[in-house]
């Protein structure tokens, strides 16, 4: 594999992940790191974009920039590995990948949570039973830029890493019916959906400043059986799998991607009518 340099953009936890993913890896190069504001990393986004020896730049940022800071990239010649979401609508998205074939260059969408032994072990389970109903909780802080997107009536695309894993297991999802509460600082979103081979899913997701992050999955199979896929050991290092896969893109491999730019596309439409329809 050719040795490539990267740049980050966005200085948090995922942009710290991907410093020590890439310094793990033989073929890979920190080229530098960049904050959005001005003083903050080892160099700056416009260095890193005129620099003719770094090859790609991921973009660590809040959500709202995500878009903007992949158009910059790909723009400058460079391939774009981007957080999700990769924007907030499937217009600008669409706008993105038309640059990348443009520029001949990769647009990467991060989905690590295709990628852990939970969401792996209830791709088993779907595929060796029907399943009739399934209900997603999840439950998480707003804080400074969720609250921001709340704010801006994006409560869909705050649901992207659970609308990848439904239509994962069950294909392209059908859109039943929206319902959403604000207040307390938050919402209460529940979304009901139809998945391609009938099963009856459900979305309940909460948000507000004191609410504790988590995630259950409870469900019922076609023969009366709860859905209760058996446990796997946890790969570790999900970013550095994720990397991994967007190396191989760089390099070429067939097969590499493992959400098509359709999909990605697909679930940002799904998120924009229920964030319509929550408002």
């Amino acid at each position: 594999m050719t040795p490539t340099r990267w740049g980050i953009v966005g200085l948090g936890r995922a942009g710290q992940a991907r410093s020590r993913v890439i310094a793990a890896r033989p073929h890979a190069t920190l080229a530098g790191t960049a904050g959005r504001r001005p003083g903050r990393g080892t160099t700056t986004v416009d260095a890193l974009l005129a620099d003719p020896t770094v090859d790609g730049v991921i973009v660590c940022t809040e959500n709202a920039h995500h878009a903007e800071a992949a158009a910059r990239i790909l723009d400058a010649g460079k391939h774009a590995i981007v957080e999700f979401p990769l924007a907030a609508t499937a217009a600008e998205g669409r706008d993105l990948f038309a640059r990348a074939r443009t520029v001949g260059r990769v647009l990467h969408t991060e989905l690590i949570g295709l990628l852990t032994a939970r969401h792996r072990a209830a791709r088993a389970h779907c595929r060796r039973a029907r399943v009739e109903q399934l209900t997603v909780r999840f439950t998480a802080r707003t804080y400074r830029w969720v609250a921001d997107e709340v704010e801006a009536g994006r409560v869909g695309q705050l649901a992207i890493a659970r609308l990848h894993a439904l239509r994962d297991l069950f294909g392209p999802l059908t859109l039943d019916e929206v319902r959403c509460d604000f207040a307390d600082g938050g919402y209460h979103l529940v979304v009901d959906l139809t998945g391609a081979g009938g099963a009856r899913l459900t979305l309940d997701e909460r948000r507000a400043p004191e609410l504790k992050r988590g995630s259950t999955t409870a469900g019922r199979l076609a023969d009366g059986r709860p859905f209760d896929p058996e446990p796997l050991d946890e790969p570790g290092d999900l970013f550095g799998q994720d990397f991994d896969r967007a190396l191989a893109r760089v390099a070429g491999e067939a097969g590499a991607a493992y959400v098509s730019d359709e999909t990605v596309l697909e679930v940002l439409t799904l998120a924009e009518r229920i964030s319509a329809a929550a408002a």
